[in-house]
């Protein structure tokens, strides 16, 4: 799945290949946020129409040909390009005038998961439930967007008003393009969740990926009762190697409050519990990624984490990288930004293990910091690129892999510096001779 991008910020056009991980290094205001942002937001997009579709869509047409998931995609891209001063809450509207963002789907690839759906087949089934099926279960894979400011909305969240917030981002996002696909007492409770807004005061915006978030955050800790992933699962067990590798054994949860609430809290021991406010910056950074661990995690996802490297020692983020590899080995799709040399350099070792050999593979895994052979990817499993004014430049290399080494130049320069530093002649007016 690639995903191309035009007049964003500097970038005139760039593409970017979506795979199992997909990692994008570069300096700061490079507009690798956004970049991702958009990512994000589309995929948002395709899942609402694909189920809006489903409603009455099925109703007018007995079937629908294959290469419509590629109409449907040009169609909700360009439209969620015209709302993007929206979706960014850009109120000044001058940043995405002229940007647009466009989804290519791969025909063969589209058609192999299309046979593979039970039951159906592309010359015989009916198109309309294989592309919707295909479309929910693979293409349009259901987003969640970690920012990088997850540390202060960890702590700060419960303090904004969820009910607010997110009647004013059903207003604004209106449902309008698709409002022709939905059933009257939808279109009904829309128009009064506006009235709704029309009676409270005051105004809360927020950008599309940090509502996201934001809901994210109150839906789980409204469940929080009901893990969906438990310590024996795939997923529950990585939760698990992160807080005993990265936070020294200090395990994150939930705890029932005095008036009924709940507060997460961090578990130093047994008989030491601290509140989450009182934890190290890095626990709080990573206790997002916990939580989606436990109650939201599934294969066919996508998870898009901004500087997951934040307020993390190298080592650490050298675990915290084999971990997200082996959230993509159990079919969930991650994206990241960074501006981390030691993930680049990480992500060169994981894709250097033997894949014929499972029994060398495993000989190969001591020498990595969780010893999991899971956190092996193959080549073609990850992309890499290095965010340029101009655009995206790939890393990838056919002979030696991922040649991050484009990015040590920052390293030269000090070294460099320092060298110019000590030969500096003494005295004032001295020249070196």
């Amino acid at each position: 799945m690639k995903f191309e991008f035009r007049n964003l910020g500097t970038i005139k056009t760039t593409m970017l290949d979506l795979r199992p991980l997909t990692v994008i290094i570069g300096p700061n205001n490079t507009y690798k946020t956004y970049l991702a942002s958009c990512v994000h937001g589309l995929m948002r997009e395709l899942q609402s129409y694909a189920q809006l579709f489903r409603s009455k869509e099925a109703k007018r047409r007995d079937s629908i040909e294959i290469q419509d998931v590629q109409r449907i995609c040009d169609s909700v891209a360009t439209q969620f390009s015209r709302r993007l001063p929206e979706y960014f809450q850009d109120t000044r509207r001058n940043i995405f005038k002229t940007t647009s963002v466009a989804l290519q789907i791969d025909d063969r690839d589209l058609t192999q998961k299309f046979n593979t759906v039970s039951g159906l087949n592309t010359e015989t089934s009916n198109g309309y439930s294989a592309v919707m099926r295909v479309a929910l279960g693979e293409l349009f894979r259901q987003p969640l967007f970690l920012p990088a400011e997850r540390n202060a909305f960890i702590i700060t969240y419960k303090m904004l008003s969820a009910r607010r917030y997110r009647v004013l981002r059903t207003w604004q996002r209106r449902l309008g393009d698709f409002d022709f696909l939905l059933e009257e007492p939808q279109a009904q409770e829309a128009r009064e969740r506006e009235v709704a807004l029309l009676r409270e005061q005051g105004d809360i915006r927020y950008p599309g990926p940090i509502e996201d978030f934001l809901d994210f955050l109150t839906d789980v800790e409204l469940e929080a009762a009901r893990i969906k992933n438990d310590a024996k699962s795939p997923f529950g067990k990585i939760a698990a190697a992160i807080e005993t590798r990265i936070q020294s054994g200090h395990r994150t949860s939930y705890e029932a409050t005095v008036l009924g609430g709940r507060e997460l809290a961090l578990t130093v021991s047994d008989q030491v519990r601290i509140d989450l406010h009182n934890a190290s910056s890095s626990v709080k950074q990573l206790a997002p990624l916990l939580l989606y661990l436990r109650y939201r995690a599934a294969p066919r996802q996508t998870l898009i984490i901004d500087e997951p490297e934040m307020n993390l020692h190298p080592e650490g983020q050298a675990k915290l990288l084999e971990a997200l590899g082996m959230l993509a080995n159990l079919g969930v799709n991650v994206l990241l930004t960074t501006h981390s040399p030691y993930f680049m350099a990480h992500l060169q070792n994981l894709v250097a293990a033997d894949r014929k050999s499972v029994a060398r593979k495993k000989r190969q895994a001591k020498h990595l910091y969780m010893g999991d052979p899971a956190a092996f990817l193959a080549p073609n499993d990850v992309s890499a690129y290095e965010m340029k004014s101009e655009g995206l430049a790939s890393l990838q290399d056919p002979e030696y892999g991922i040649r991050w080494d484009t990015l040590s130049d920052v390293s030269s320069e000090l070294q460099r510096r320092f060298f110019a530093i000590v030969e500096e002649p003494e005295g004032r007016g001295k020249t070196k001779k």
